[in-house]
């Protein structure tokens, strides 16, 4: 355990080298996490499913949501809190998530260009795509052609 802790606050990829059962170790889990969130694809599929350790991760990187479990990736505050340091975390959203109005709504809000990840549905929705080009106005490039017509 010492010599992986070791490694991990190195190199937080130094985790897929670990046993699996130090991959389920929350402590070693959160030490790789700490030096590099995409760590988190290396733990075991119940950390990946805890939300505190998830949060750790998407608060540094916004991409590490493509590692947490389905559940957690329909999450709206997982997903937000992914989006708030990386507008491209709605790519690993749920499909509910990216097909639900209300939260896409604030997604957009936030970051437009995120239009870029919702259903086509809400690409087509005029509330929705003006929200997001009153954000960004690169967000229009996602609108349906409808819309931009």
């Amino acid at each position: 355990r010492k010599l992986v802790l070791a490694a991990v606050s190195r190199s937080g990829a130094a985790l897929a080298h670990a046993s699996e059962a130090l991959r389920s170790d929350r402590d070693v889990v959160m030490t790789a996490l700490r030096r590099d969130p995409m760590a988190l694809g290396f733990a075991a599929p119940s950390l990946q499913a805890d939300r505190e350790v998830v949060l750790v991760a998407v608060h540094s990187c916004g991409q590490a949501l493509q590692h947490a479990s389905e559940a957690l990736r329909n999450d709206p505050e997982v997903v937000l809190a992914a989006m708030s340091n990386s507008w491209r975390a709605l790519e690993h959203a749920s499909e509910e998530l990216r097909n639900d109005p209300a939260f896409v709504l604030t997604a957009v809000q936030a970051h437009g260009s995120a239009l870029f990840y919702a259903s086509p549905d809400l690409q087509g929705n005029r509330e929705t795509v003006l929200a997001a080009v009153r954000q960004s106005g690169w967000a229009l490039s996602c609108a349906s052609e409808e819309l931009r017509s």
